[in-house]
């Protein structure tokens, strides 16, 4: 009868463990330009080339975006919200350039893309959130992006001042 009690807690007991919350396999959702000096942007290309290709070597192209700006209330400074209308989930195994109204661009070279976890405590046991830890080369530049402070928002975070004129 002890025995039979004990199994029924730990079975109950058990059901309180980790909770997976979240598994979202889009790498980002839109890319943000910090301290964005011009009016909104009219267009954008995401374009991903062969790996090591020196970006000479185009695997697909994407010009789905939608834009809109708006003032940092922490820097006072413009923003540009660059939003993708598009499929974003495919293991990226390419290099990847993003260029904005054919003037200035950004290559990611290097592209490393993890899956991490962070805990948030539930009702019921904790909750287990997945994200992709994504990580580049930016125009020379090593940028870690997505981390899980971030993630809520899926962004690519990038300054103004670390664009390369076309």
């Amino acid at each position: 009868m002890n025995i039979s009690k004990v199994l029924i807690c730990l079975l109950f007991i058990s059901c309180f463990g980790d909770n997976v919350k979240e598994l979202d396999d889009q790498n980002f959702s839109y890319i943000e330009i910090t301290d964005y000096p011009l009016e909104n942007a009219k267009n954008a290309r995401l374009i991903f080339y062969k790996k090591g290709s020196n970006f000479k070597q185009k695997i697909s192209e994407y010009k789905d975006f939608s834009f809109n700006t708006h003032t940092s209330q922490n820097t006072n400074s413009k923003i540009l919200n660059v939003a993708l209308n598009f499929d974003n989930s495919s293991l990226i195994n390419s290099d990847m350039e993003f260029v904005v109204d054919d003037s200035f661009y950004y290559q990611f070279k290097d592209i490393s893309v993890e899956y991490d976890t962070f805990k948030k405590p539930g009702i019921v046991g904790n909750d287990l959130y997945i994200y992709k830890d994504i990580k580049a080369m930016i125009n020379g530049k090593a940028i870690k992006f997505n981390e899980h402070k971030i993630h809520q928002n899926k962004s690519i975070q990038l300054p103004f001042s670390l664009a390369k004129k076309k």
